[in-house]
């Protein structure tokens, strides 16, 4: 799955809330309907899912090429209060562990969760795949994109 050409984001136009995808080669909007809004920004994963977080707190996985939801939680984690993030799988000492899964991080509610999910770390293939761009947050464009090894 590569992401080079696409963008995602939420938008609320009149009345609706939409999850879009705009691919930049042919100029091609997708939308689907998200509810409720989805104002942080998206993760790309390294397994062709962006991880999204609602307005209300509610967590999901999209399959990239065609925005369809992989899964959904629900659990009402509260008001989102910045963008999530992926990260490799690591033990209490914050060494990498081995394995196909990845965690997501949402900061929701005055609190952070933990989600292990089923990409490990970002899609190194998008040209920026989180908030601020790569794991290290640079927000620099020219910082290479670096997934789990």
């Amino acid at each position: 799955m590569e992401t080079p050409d696409n963008v995602f984001f939420g938008s609320e136009p009149t009345g609706s809330t939409n999850f879009n995808r705009f691919n930049l080669t042919t100029a091609s909007l997708q939308p689907v309907s998200s509810n409720p809004a989805i104002r942080a920004t998206p993760v790309v994963g390294a397994n062709g899912n962006v991880y999204t977080a609602t307005t209300n707190g509610t967590v999901r996985a999209w399959i990239a090429d065609t925005l369809t939801p992989r899964w959904t939680l629900t659990p009402s984690l509260g008001a989102v209060e910045a963008s999530p993030t992926l990260d490799c799988p690591r033990d209490a000492s914050g060494s990498l562990v081995a394995g196909t899964h990845g965690v997501l991080y949402v900061p929701a509610g005055g609190k952070l969760y933990a989600f292990v999910v089923d990409s490990r770390g970002l899609d190194t293939s998008a040209p920026w795949p989180k908030y601020q761009h790569d794991s290290r947050n640079t927000g620099n464009p020219a910082t290479p994109i670096t997934s789990c090894p």
